[in-house]
């Protein structure tokens, strides 16, 4: 499978936020957004445990595996509850309470994308102009959706936008959403913090697979964006062309 990826990070402006909570890795075909969560560093320590240790433990993990996309799935999914329960034992020290991190996994393998998701960083698919979010928010606002209460559209600016109903480290176990999708030529990805989504919609997401642009070229455009609308959180994204398929 041959990809074209480039992906983008930054602290924005909100003067309040000194320090870049998010975290990231593109490791092809592993590309992972992590947001963290807590007070001083501990959301920035977070983050970075969560995708260091997810990579190693899932690597591990892989060597003895890799017969099938369902049973890499499972290994994926088992090896976000030993990230969970490592940096859960780590948020018990004084100087890292309450610490916790979302995370969003996409994994390409033998022609399917796996998804692992905790929290409500997002992952998107664009396939012949049909938008997909392939991950689901565990939030208070999609519990809303869900019950029919408010629209997504709502949700977008509803005060408890934020608010979580999972993440990585906040119990000592964590539900996992997981998703296997088969993969497409042409089929384009964007993984991205909240940073990025409070400010860039479907039609946008749309209009970036559509217009012919580099990854590097709409990485950009994501943080010019983002930063016209006011950039109060840090912004992370990866964005994932998929040119063959092997």
């Amino acid at each position: 499978m041959k990809l074209r990826v480039a992906s983008i990070s930054d602290r924005g402006l909100n003067p309040n936020r000194t320090h870049n909570e998010d975290s990231y890795l593109v490791a092809d075909p592993l590309f992972i957004v992590a947001d963290g969560l807590g007070g001083e560093l501990a959301g920035e320590v977070a983050s970075n445990m969560t995708i260091e240790k997810f990579k190693d433990f899932f690597e591990d993990a892989t060597r003895e595996n890799g017969l099938s996309a369902p049973s890499e799935l499972k290994t994926l999914e088992k090896s976000v509850k030993r990230v969970n329960a490592v940096v859960h034992s780590e948020a018990q020290k004084p100087e890292y309470h309450n610490m916790g991190s979302t995370l969003s996994i996409l994994y390409f393998f033998q022609q399917h994308s796996l998804v692992g998701h905790v929290g409500d960083s997002k992952i998107y698919r664009v396939r012949n102009d049909e938008f997909e979010q392939l991950t689901k928010d565990q939030s208070i606002v999609q519990q809303m959706i869900d019950r029919g209460i408010i629209s997504p559209e709502q949700a977008r600016r509803h005060p408890m936008r934020n608010v979580l109903l999972s993440c990585i480290a906040h119990k000592p176990d964590v539900d996992v959403y997981l998703k296997d999708s088969d993969v497409q030529i042409n089929d384009f990805y964007m993984l991205c913090s909240d940073g990025v989504s409070e400010y860039v919609n479907s039609d946008d997401i749309r209009a970036f697979a559509r217009g012919g642009k580099s990854p590097e070229e709409i990485c950009q455009e994501i943080k010019d964006m983002v930063y016209e609308g006011g950039a109060m959180d840090n912004l992370t994204a990866i964005i994932i062309l998929v040119d063959s398929l092997d």
